[in-house]
């Protein structure tokens, strides 16, 4: 969605690969948090803006809309140290991936 401005391809890069540098990971995990942000703008008002650095958009109608109030449940899987602190600060649910 490149004419919406919600590419995860900021110049003209691939933005989810990772080379072990903890830099790359911070970044990667904005450019996440700010999709879901705009999904849950879009998904949840009437007519949503949302303006962030790496997701951008005037204001725009988006359907259909979730039938819950607060909009659709978004679950998080992952098996990165982090991933219960994101998935609580920014998820409605977390879910461990990968080694048992």
């Amino acid at each position: 969605m490149t004419d919406h401005g919600a590419s995860s391809r900021p110049e003209g890069k691939t933005a989810l690969v990772i080379n072990g540098a903890p830099s790359q990971n911070v970044r990667r995990w904005k450019i996440l948090r700010e999709h879901l942000e705009a999904m849950r703008e879009s998904g949840t008002k009437e007519v949503a803006a949302y303006h962030g650095e790496f997701v951008n958009f005037d204001p725009i109608r988006s359907y259909p809309k979730s039938i819950e109030n607060d909009g659709a449940q978004i679950g998080f899987g992952s098996d990165a140290q982090k991933g219960p602190e994101q998935g609580a600060a920014h998820y409605d649910g977390w879910r461990p991936l990968g080694r048992m």
